[in-house]
């Protein structure tokens, strides 16, 4: 009835996705948003699928389906510790939030990390790439959240040995997007200025097209 339950997720899992997955392609994606716990997905009245039995099913998965690589991408709650369970070799996870951190949306979705995220995909960038610039995002704007990546199959998210997989991993073919918003990755920190003082301020940009112009706002 499409309502988002466990019922209703373990049959996505088990009968639609496995039927739908192209047999030639060594590669499956999932995404994720919405609340959690750090042991479970919350689908609302109680309902809460644990992050276990997700492995499970992309275990089932992989030795149905015969995919050499899993990319994960959690923008939930409380994701932190959710790679040593979800971890395992050729597969990327990648969460918006560390331990007991909060999964934001402001301004309509358009300062979170799944805006930034999509889109760099969009643009035909890698997961990985996609990744670094909606991390930067976030910093920028000050969220209060840590975005994690671990692909290394140790579990521990954000290590020296993490990234390699994820920045060869692609959501349809390298360089497929050609458009975009473009985004802005760094800029001066605040300043306090008195009457008749002069600076310099700059912003870092990041985008597929070139930029004509920037234009700040001095309060």
């Amino acid at each position: 009835d499409g309502t988002l339950n466990s019922e209703n997720l373990n049959q996505v899992l088990r009968e639609v996705l496995p039927n739908r997955l192209d047999p030639d392609s060594p590669l499956s994606f999932v995404f994720i948003g919405g609340k959690s716990t750090p042991n479970a997905l919350d689908l609302g009245a109680g309902d809460r699928y644990r992050y276990q039995d997700l492995r499970e099913q992309f275990q089932a998965l992989a030795t149905g389906s015969g995919f050499k690589t899993l990319s994960v991408v959690l923008d939930t709650d409380q994701t932190g510790t959710v790679h040593r369970t979800l971890s395992g070799a050729n597969r990327v996870i990648i969460t918006s939030t560390g331990p007991e951190e909060t999964s934001r949306f402001p301004d309509g979705g358009q300062r979170s990390f799944s805006f930034a995220f999509w889109n760099r995909v969009f643009l035909g960038e890698s997961i990985g790439e996609a990744y670094s610039v909606a991390r930067a995002t976030l910093e920028l704007f000050g969220n209060d959240q840590a975005p994690r990546l671990e692909d290394d199959g140790d579990g521990l998210p954000n290590g020296k040995a993490d990234g390699p997989l994820a920045q060869v991993t692609y959501i349809g073919e390298p360089g497929l997007g050609s458009d975009g918003a473009p985004i802005i990755t760094a800029v001066t920190d605040e300043l306090a200025l008195g009457a008749g003082t002069a600076a310099t301020i700059f912003a870092e940009v990041s985008s597929a097209l070139p930029i004509a112009s920037v234009v700040a706002t001095v309060i």
